[in-house]
């Protein structure tokens, strides 16, 4: 701690512990980010509703078939 203070007595506070963090200025520009991530949900979820059909279809026959018996 000795050095650090020295270092910063000298260069003015320019030298800090990495947990101490440091002040973020800047923020991305929300008009440059990809939509992708929506897209991706969007098939996602119609993947789930294809596959959940398909099963209800699936039992669905399974269960006529089984009352024809």
């Amino acid at each position: 701690m000795t050095v650090i203070d020295a270092i910063n007595a000298k260069t003015g506070s320019k030298v800090w512990f990495a947990s101490q963090g440091a002040s973020q200025v800047w923020s991305m520009k929300r008009a440059m980010l990809s939509p992708a991530i929506h897209h991706k949900m969007v098939r996602f979820a119609r993947y789930q509703l294809a596959t959940v059909y398909a099963w209800h279809l699936l039992l669905e026959t399974t269960f006529e078939l089984r009352s024809e018996c």
